[in-house]
């Protein structure tokens, strides 16, 4: 982070910008947007106003920096609204998510994989999640009539990533049903996303995208506590609850869609964020 801040300030007073756009909560945002105010250029803060467990710290530090707030739902705009920074302009503009899916080709068109997203939390967490898979998979090995494919995406860069790919690559030396996918473009993602019978893990991607996807997704553990939900999402607190939902989707007849309701907009978020900062009303 410190990196970043330093050689964002460089690069900053060498060249002549209006605005500096920067998205969500990550640490390595946090760098950026710190450059950005000391060089007091007006920094535009995307998917304000969200709550997790994990990285609100940040993404509050961030919404302190930042001059214009766009935030992805209603619920982010009227909490930046009631408590955000006084100094800041908020708008509720949707999210980028929703257009990008709009304009993504459709690759595939069979849904018949178990797409797993999970990133680093605590030791404890991570084995319990690990069991379920491994419990999923051993119990799914033999079933010969409907063969689902387990992929299992590389978590974020957090401290204790080795620790979940180890986990991985583990229950991978067992199950020749998972697959470990290190590297993935973002069309690929989600068109992995669109083929899957449901999503599992504790990404925000499987709050937005999949929703957006109409694909079911259980969360697992505290990482995205508190963060707003939609009708696809079963939030499970227990390794049992989870293991349970993940065998609803792997042994149902049909396969489970959910209809997006619009609650991250129409797809017309750039458009919106430009008539934001020419000063026009939305």
């Amino acid at each position: 982070m410190s990196l970043i801040a330093m050689g964002t300030t460089t690069y900053l007073n060498n060249n002549d910008f209006d605005y500096a756009i920067v998205h969500g909560d990550r640490f390595e945002c946090l760098g950026f947007a710190i450059a950005v105010n000391n060089c007091n250029i007006p920094l535009v803060h995307m998917e304000a106003g969200e709550i997790t467990f994990t990285d609100n710290y940040t993404r509050w530090a961030i919404s302190a920096l930042s001059t214009y707030h766009m935030c992805p739902t209603e619920t982010s705009y009227l909490r930046m609204c009631w408590g955000g920074n006084l100094n800041a302009i908020a708008y509720n503009v949707g999210s980028t998510v929703v257009e990008l899916i709009k304009d993504i080709p459709i690759k595939y068109s069979v849904r018949d994989k178990v797409l797993i997203v999970y990133n680093p939390v605590d030791n404890m967490e991570m084995e319990q999640f690990s069991n379920i898979i491994a419990m999923a998979l051993e119990e799914h090995s033999y079933n010969i009539t409907n063969k689902i494919d387990f992929i299992w995406v590389n978590p974020n860069i957090d401290p204790g990533n080795k620790q979940v790919v180890k986990l991985i690559r583990n229950i991978q030396s067992n199950f020749k049903e998972l697959q470990f996918v290190k590297d993935v473009e973002m069309v690929e993602y989600l068109n992995l996303i669109r083929s899957s019978i449901c999503m599992i893990g504790n990404s925000s991607a499987g709050i937005k995208e999949a929703y957006v996807l109409g694909i079911p997704y259980i969360l697992f553990g505290k990482r995205q506590g508190c963060r707003e939900t939609f009708i696809n999402c079963e939030i499970c607190k227990t390794v049992k609850a989870c293991k349970d939902s993940l065998d609803k989707y792997l042994y149902s007849d049909e396969i489970i869609s959910y209809e997006y309701k619009g609650e991250l907009g129409e797809g017309k978020t750039s458009q919106l964020i430009i008539d934001c900062l020419k000063g026009g009303k939305i």
